[in-house]
């Protein structure tokens, strides 16, 4: 049976905040101990460079969809256009 937290038990889990790689975008996150996302205050030139790598990020994982996209689609059309085999004793 679940119990509402006590009002310490709440505040010690919101008091743990953890650093987190965010593979989707490239980012280290700030997490609050429920889950919240805490932005960080950086320099202009520490922003710029989280920039940079979440962009590099974003580039890289869009092209790795495309590509996928792209393949499962031409596995479908060879899928379609080539003749499925039925029996063992198959002869050209």
């Amino acid at each position: 049976m679940m119990v509402p937290m006590t009002r310490e038990q709440y505040e010690a889990q919101q008091a743990v905040v953890r650093e987190v790689y965010d593979a989707e975008s490239g980012r280290f996150r700030l997490v609050r101990g429920s889950g919240e996302i805490i932005e960080r205050i950086v320099s202009r030139d520490a922003h710029a460079q989280i920039n940079r790598v979440a962009t590099r990020t974003d580039g890289t994982c869009f092209s790795r969809d495309i590509l996928s996209h792209h393949l499962q689609q031409e596995q479908q059309q060879k899928q379609k256009s080539s003749p499925h085999m039925t029996g063992t004793n198959y002869k050209k």
